[in-house]
């Protein structure tokens, strides 16, 4: 077990330092990823305002965040826990197989991001459109 948690800190630690080496990009230079779907098509994707919204919540500014992607923004709670219920499973079992449940749940997030994605380029629902 002592090494499944060591095993976990280090994929952790480095998704961490990941995002946090994007958000010092983001906030003391110019660079960001732009969106490809975005500079194709002139639509948005349903990942089209991460970044904005992710550096929102690093302020607490929770509006902010919604406005910039509302349907991830109110869909990271959910996936920050199956994220520690897989953790933990994989501490306890060894295994990182996907319980069915779990499996279908996150088609269903999948699924409401891809309608999110739809809608949002709607002129009647241009409000989800990221700002």
């Amino acid at each position: 077990m002592r090494d499944r948690l060591q095993n976990l800190l280090k994929k952790a630690s480095l998704l961490c330092l990941g995002a946090a080496g994007y958000a010092f990009l983001l906030l003391y230079t110019p660079v960001s990823i732009p969106c490809p779907f975005h500079a194709l098509t002139g639509l948005y994707c349903p990942g089209c305002g991460v970044s904005r919204m992710s550096l929102a919540l690093l302020r607490l500014d929770l509006a902010a965040a919604l406005r910039a992607n509302a349907a991830l923004c109110l869909l990271l709670p959910a996936l920050a826990l199956l994220f520690l219920w897989r953790g933990g499973h994989y501490l306890r079992t060894g295994e990182w197989a996907t319980p069915r449940w779990l499996s279908s749940l996150l088609w269903v997030m999948i699924a409401l991001l891809l309608l999110f994605g739809v809608l949002r380029n709607l002129p009647a629902l241009s409000f989800l459109a990221p700002h």
